[in-house]
């Protein structure tokens, strides 16, 4: 879905995507929403470009061929991180809509990005990136310890300007304020293997603390925010889907 708008973004497109429309004029008020963001491989990006460059690759000659390569890979790596923003579009078509406020929200497989906050209660299940240290250049989402503190600093802003907002009494944002927070750790990437282990989860925990932490110090108000950290392994199952 989110390719969709990103391929029509500089076209004066009508409408909203048809699943939203579809979704919604059925008349549909979910009460929970859960959404699986993609893990973007070296394919994905053959598909990115291929999808941009298909129509015109026959009017381009060889060397203008690959500077637009170079140009798309850039874009590529600018989607990657904005790919948690298609829940602004599912957010604005609801308030177009009058549909409800959605009570409960949950992400799974968060890699990098902004953390999307468009409901009461929101759960994220957090993932790290599945790249090779060999071929760590070529991957978009690249989940470093600095990324996840930048992701939550972003996340602590966009929360304090909401609660500012809805204090001084100016009706601007018509988005729900989150009363509710579930942070769960990344899951292993092997069952049983070396990353399996208590000193592991023990890291992974510390590690997601720590962005916590530098989100509160950013925006001291988020501090009061009631968010709980919660292992893999404790994790309740998504009530949408039935997994983690």
């Amino acid at each position: 879905m989110f390719d969709w708008y990103n391929r029509h973004a500089d076209q004066d497109i009508q409408g909203d995507h048809p699943f939203l429309t579809t979704l919604f004029s059925t008349g549909m008020s979910p009460t929970q929403v859960c959404v699986t963001l993609p893990s973007l491989t070296s394919a994905s990006f053959l598909e990115f470009s291929n999808k941009r460059l298909h129509p015109i690759r026959s009017l381009v000659d060889v060397d203008t061929d690959e500077a637009m390569k170079k140009e798309l890979r850039a874009a590529f790596e600018q989607f990657a991180k904005d790919v948690p923003n298609i829940l602004d579009k599912f957010q604005s078509f609801r308030s177009k809509t009058s549909a409800p406020t959605l009570p409960k929200l949950t992400i799974h497989n968060h890699t990098i990005g902004r953390i999307p906050h468009q409901a009461t209660e929101v759960r994220v299940f957090f993932s790290r990136c599945k790249c090779k240290i060999k071929k760590r250049n070529e991957c978009v989402q690249h989940t470093l310890g600095t990324v996840r503190c930048r992701d939550m600093m972003l996340l602590s802003h966009e929360v304090a300007h909401k609660r500012m907002i809805a204090r001084s009494g100016e009706n601007i944002v018509k988005e729900p304020t989150t009363q509710k927070w579930g942070f769960i750790c990344e899951a292993p990437r092997h069952k049983g293997g070396k990353d399996d282990t208590d000193q592991e989860r023990s890291r992974v925990r510390g590690n997601l603390e720590h962005a916590i932490t530098r989100g509160e110090k950013a925006h001291p108000g988020f501090a009061k925010e009631k968010i709980t950290l919660i292992d893999w392994r404790d994790a309740e199952v998504c009530a949408c889907c039935g997994k983690k």
